[in-house]
């Protein structure tokens, strides 16, 4: 729940930012932040409480690793920031539920997780959410791209995951840094590529270095300790939390409206989230 709470708050922020960078720019600073935080905790472990740091991968992780990188670290990012471009952050944090969806469905499918007739019904409610907020945006073909581009980074993240439970087992700190610091240098390198230029100004440094660190680095390790104890399908349902911390800091931070349909597609996300959440506490 930490972890989801920090990764919503990155929402709103990724929103002020992307004034001033482009998305794959945006995602390689934030990652950049991340990667040095990680390296700080690496460093506390190794050098202050004497912890051993494994830093070699047990047969097999290096493929579920690269995967890992190339949905969750380049794929996905690029998608939530270019669909943010076109849409509120309210709505945008809202879309996200869909993670959680993609997640439980995906553990179900192919990862033979249990799940039930009340988990479905909430999955159809969140989708019901969604149809909302397409109305809300009154199906223009910029709001339109921005809902798909931001349900496709939400199916990215789900199958990541899924997948990254494969290496859950692993020092999370290390899996951690290894995906920061690969897609900080791949989403720099390709947001350069595309004409993205640095302004050099310290709020911008300082902000995505402060929200890669916190909202991307401390979130992704404790999701990946989560995913290690209790599973994709339940650590998707806690997530679920994300849209409306999103939801809500951007309204107070952003000053973003709440309309009567954006309030009835966060009922019918919220009912549906709850669903979920009581599944997991019942069965942890």
């Amino acid at each position: 729940m930490i972890a989801a709470g920090l990764y919503g708050a990155s929402i709103p922020a990724a929103k002020y930012l992307l004034n001033d960078l482009n998305p794959w720019l945006l995602a390689g600073l934030l990652y950049l932040g991340s990667a040095f935080g990680l390296t700080f905790i690496l460093f506390l472990r190794k050098f202050i409480l004497n912890t051993k740091i494994i830093l070699h991968f047990t047969p097999g992780a290096w493929k579920w690793m690269i995967i890992s990188v190339i949905l969750g670290g380049v794929i996905a990012p690029v998608l939530a920031f270019s669909g943010l471009n076109k849409i509120s952050a309210t709505t945008a944090s809202l879309l996200l539920n869909f993670e959680s969806v993609f997640t439980i469905i995906l553990a179900w499918i192919i990862f033979n997780e249990n799940t039930d007739k009340r988990a479905m019904f909430g999955i159809f409610l969140i989708i019901l959410g969604s149809l909302q907020l397409a109305w809300v945006n009154e199906f223009g073909f910029d709001p339109l791209l921005g809902l798909t581009l931001i349900t496709g980074a939400a199916f990215c993240w789900a199958l990541e995951n899924n997948l990254i439970k494969k290496i859950a087992t692993e020092d999370p700190v290390v899996l951690a840094l290894i995906k920061s610091f690969v897609a900080a240098i791949t989403n720099i390198g390709l947001g350069i590529m595309v004409g993205g230029t640095f302004l050099f100004e310290a709020r911008i440094f300082i902000g995505a270095g402060l929200v890669g660190i916190f909202c991307y680095g401390i979130s992704m390790l404790l999701f990946i300790l989560a995913l290690r104890y209790i599973g994709a399908a339940q650590t998707g349902a806690y997530s679920s939390l994300t849209p409306f911390i999103g939801a809500s800091l951007s309204v107070l931070f952003l000053g973003e409206t709440i309309s009567i349909q954006l309030v009835i597609a966060g009922l019918l996300m919220g009912s549906g989230v709850l669903l979920h959440l009581f599944k997991s506490l019942e069965n942890p």
